[in-house]
């Protein structure tokens, strides 16, 4: 994924901007906040630049082109999953 300072590479510090696409077709940015490994899977943490209240915990899915695609989650297992690894208490 290219920084949205609009470079592949440059090693700044910008947060990553990626568009997401409701179901009107209408495209949102949203910074992504975090990743976290969890098992084998890369999950990312999204929250809206121009809502802060808007978020999304997508999967992160490498193409065999090298770029990144975020889906998802619709298993209730997955979803439990995460629920579980996110909010353990220790």
């Amino acid at each position: 994924m290219a920084c949205s300072c609009g470079k592949d590479t440059c090693g700044c510090s910008t947060t990553p901007v990626v568009h997401l696409v409701d179901e009107m077709g209408t495209p949102h940015p949203f910074f992504v906040t975090d990743k976290i490994m969890v098992e084998t899977r890369e999950y990312a943490l999204l929250s809206g630049t121009e809502d802060a209240d808007m978020v999304a915990l997508l999967r992160v899915e490498k193409q065999a082109d090298g770029t990144v695609r975020y889906v998802n989650i619709e298993s209730e297992a997955e979803w439990t999953m995460l629920h579980e690894v996110l909010f353990q208490e220790n």
